[in-house]
């Protein structure tokens, strides 16, 4: 049985002419220790039930949320120190466009590790602009 313990209401990604509804959050399966995971669920608002699923489990160097001194939905991997916030919209995006070059079309539904997607979702991202904090939920708009 999965828990989710997260609060995250599902969000909003424009995509051309495409909406997409996504979520993210921290999950853990009831009684199996050592279960913590990242996830982030995308769907094209037409074709429910169509879903890409992308976990990150920990594992030596990959470090998931599991609380101080990391916050809701950062994962990273230390080998390289690259960080993401799964919970920032142009992360959605960066994810959800690595993502279609690895297969995903929306009218399928896809399980993909996101460590080995992890490098791909940082080449989408858009550059960091001047005085922007790494990983500031509050400082992106919904995209």
């Amino acid at each position: 049985m999965v828990s989710l313990l997260t609060h995250r209401r599902i969000r909003s990604l424009k995509v051309g002419a495409d909406t997409y509804r996504w979520w993210s959050g921290h999950v853990h399966t009831r009684g199996a220790p050592d279960t913590c995971r990242e996830v982030v669920r995308i769907a094209r608002e037409d074709r429910r039930g169509r879903v890409l699923r992308v976990t990150f489990r920990p594992g030596p160097g990959l470090h998931v949320n599991d609380g101080y001194p990391m916050h809701d939905g950062l994962i990273w991997r230390a080998a390289d120190d690259v960080s993401l916030n799964l919970h920032l919209p142009s992360v959605a995006r960066a994810i959800l466009d690595a993502a279609v070059e690895h297969g995903w079309d929306a009218a399928s539904a896809l399980d993909l590790d996101g460590w080995d997607l992890l490098d791909a979702v940082v080449a989408h991202l858009p550059p960091k602009q001047e005085g922007e904090q790494e990983g500031d939920p509050e400082g992106e708009r919904e995209g």
